[in-house]
Formats: structure tokens, C-alpha cells, sequence
């Protein structure tokens, strides 16, 4: 399942290039503002879009949604498909990503190991 996090990867930077730019939540509401391609022309094999937003100078959130049932079994459907990154933004610091556990819906065996 490391396809997800590969396929963010140019999210999760652009992310970090807004933190040390300091125009999170600003001018940054969505992929476009971000520089990068809508969120479902961010496609693989098993994942269907991927998004970045950010609603506050400090933090943004990537997500990433996963095809349901297919390769994946029945494990995934169309409410348990969402991966959340969420990144906080500090000085000194830049942007440093974790996943949300709290609004991924993902099962645990698929989201990345800590």
C-alpha cells in the first residue's frame, strides 16, 4: 500500500514549500493553488485521488482516497478508503507530517507503520 504515500509525496512537499513560504491557509485552499494537478488526475492502481488543503497558517492536510472492494478485497469500501496526513507548521521547525488517525478511515493494516 506504499502507493498512497508515493503518489502524495508532490503534495506533502508542496505542503512544506508552503510552510517555509508562509502562505498556508492564505492563498493555498486546494491543489491548484498548490501547483499541482486536481485531485483526481492523482491516480494509481489502487488510489482514486489525492488533495491537499489548508485552512490556516500553520497546518495543512493531504488526503488520499483508495479504490474500494477490487484488488483490495472487502476490506475497503467506500467508508473506510481515506488516508489523512495531517502537517504542522512551525518556525524553525518547517512542516512536519503525521498520519490522522482520527479522520483516516483506512483499516490499520493498509495506513503506513509509525
Amino acid at each position: 500500500m506504499s502507493e498512497g504515500p508515493s503518489l502524495a509525496s508532490p503534495a506533502l512537499t508542496a505542503g512544506g514549500v508552503g510552510c517555509s513560504e508562509v502562505t498556508l491557509g492564505v492563498s493555498t485552499t486546494g491543489n491548484g493553488t498548490f501547483g499541482l494537478a486536481q485531485p483526481t488526475s492523482i491516480v494509481g492502481k489502487y488510489v482514486t485521488s489525492v488533495q491537499i488543503t489548508s485552512a490556516a497558517t500553520n497546518s495543512a492536510r493531504v488526503t488520499i482516497l483508495y479504490t474500494t472492494g477490487g484488488a483490495l478485497g472487502s476490506d475497503v469500501t467506500a467508508s473506510t478508503n481515506k488516508l489523512v496526513y495531517s502537517g504542522v507548521c512551525a518556525i524553525g521547525v518547517g512542516m512536519q507530517w503525521t498520519v490522522d488517525s482520527t479522520n483516516s478511515t483506512l483499516p490499520a493494516k493498509y495506513r503506513p507503520k509509525s
